[in-house]
């Protein structure tokens, strides 16, 4: 240690590992380390400085990349036992078949699903999703449980009958109320507007009116493919978004899902307001819907993070999927192979999701202050990125777009506390939840989809 180096201590250090930082700077330490104390990052550095701290655990990551944990900004985790019920058909099909067993959906099969997709997550290195589900309670305990970090709302829908409306308004205060800043302020409530076709006027602007009151969130589904433009066009001779914007709903509290079928004024909108936008590639593309603007979004100073939908429109939960679909999705679409670049996208997936949800004064980067959500992804002695020059960024970032999978997942933690370990979750027993989600699942499918 150096003359004027002043010791500091620390609860773990990590050691010897590539640290891609996502911070403003956007520093790279191909050699570097992470000083941890109470679930927060202390100092991200090179490795040279690390003699600087005294540590009570220290935990070498040689060969391994750490980056902040990735935001899954758009999810129905609760709807994992529907996986591979709804295939290749259109959306309002899907809603159709989905939205019945839904509703038939209790507590214990949604927790176990819900914690069987935190699972899934964690090991491709989601650290936070954001969550819309019908038993928000189950999908609470199951992010809790988890280790996770979420930000969940219901799923609040009167299909245009306002005599739900105070119901559903009522629940989603309620559900504020219990589980707001809960499990160690892990879990944060969301108000949700499901779609503008599925919610009255009336249901929209009091919840509008609700959330702002405890500036909170709104999550919400919208322009998600051409049949909800040309309804919402037809009855109200608007786009969605110019729909959304008239009852005053639009504004920087408001994540909306999907933001596919878009002209330049709803974007211009969309800027306006300071809405932010959650982009599903995989979802999109199977469900037909088109292609989101993205690189217009991004050239207007919109916010956008990267979401999987849920595992019945994605069949996987998984952000390098999302990521390599992202980048090559829209270069294919606008024929430009420097459309989205491999940098621009994992900041969607780190950095800038974090703010795409509201979440970036505590997580996103790897750097002083914030808290220790962090994922690390094993890089030697992988056929599938080697050559690694781990002293070139561009380098680790490329490999982590375009090559790498869950399956390089080697460690996750959140506020500190490590969750997947060598790749596997060590937070819960998977084993057991895989075998009584299997039971509940058929269960509940074969009494639904299959009574017949």
């Amino acid at each position: 240690m150096g003359k004027n180096m002043k010791e500091q201590s620390a609860d773990l250090l990590i050691e010897e590992v590539a640290v891609v930082t996502m911070n403003e700077s956007q520093d790279y330490f191909s050699d570097g380390y992470l000083a941890i104390r109470d679930g927060m990052i202390l100092k991200a550095g090179p490795m040279h400085e690390a003699s600087a701290w005294r540590a009570r655990e220290k935990l070498s990551m040689k060969g391994c990349v750490a980056i902040p944990g990735f935001i899954n900004a758009h999810s129905h985790i609760g709807m994992s036992f529907l996986r591979g019920q709804a295939d290749d058909i259109r959306l309002y099909d899907f809603l159709d078949r989905t939205f019945p067993v839904l509703f038939q959906s209790d507590h214990e099969v949604v927790y176990l699903f819900a914690l069987l997709a935190c699972a899934e997550m964690l090991k491709s290195g989601y650290t936070t999703t954001v969550d819309i589900m019908e038993q928000l309670p189950a999908t609470a305990a199951a992010v809790s449980k988890s280790g996770m970090r979420g930000k969940l709302s219901p799923n609040i829908v009167n299909f245009l009958d306002d005599t739900k409306t105070d119901r559903l308004l009522e629940e989603n205060i309620g559900y504020y109320e219990k589980y707001q800043n809960s499990a160690s302020g892990r879990i944060q409530i969301d108000f949700n507007i499901h779609a503008p076709y599925s919610c009255s006027k009336q249901l929209m602007t009091k919840i509008k009116q609700a959330a702002q009151l405890r500036k909170a969130d709104i999550h919400l589904h919208l322009s998600e493919n051409l049949e909800e433009v040309s309804a919402i066009r037809e009855k109200y001779s608007m786009t969605p978004t110019e729909y959304l914007d008239s009852l005053g709903i639009l504004g920087p509290d408001v994540l909306a899902a999907h933001f596919v079928q878009v002209t330049d004024h709803d974007i211009d909108l969309a800027r306006i307001r300071g809405i932010r936008v959650a982009h599903n590639p995989a979802s999109n593309m199977k469900l037909a819907s088109g292609f989101a603007p993205v690189a217009k979004l991004l050239k207007a100073g919109i916010l956008v993070g990267l979401g999987t939908d849920s595992c019945v429109t994605n069949n996987r939960l998984d952000a390098f999927d999302t990521m390599k679909w992202t980048a090559l999705i829209h270069k294919g679409n606008t024929q430009d192979a420097t459309v989205l670049k491999a940098s621009e996208v994992l900041n969607m997936a780190g950095a800038k999701g974090a703010r795409s949800i509201g979440l970036d004064t505590i997580i996103g980067t790897l750097e002083a202050g914030k808290r220790a959500d962090i994922t690390f992804v094993r890089m030697d002695g992988k056929p599938h990125c080697t050559p690694w020059i781990k002293e070139r960024a561009e380098n680790t970032i490329s490999h982590l777009v375009y090559s790498m999978s869950p399956a390089d997942v080697d460690m996750v933690m959140v506020d500190g506390n490590i969750l997947v370990k060598h790749g596997k979750v060590i937070a819960f027993d998977e084993k057991l939840i895989l075998k009584d989600a299997q039971k509940a699942g058929e269960k509940l499918l074969n009494k639904t989809l299959y009574a017949n």
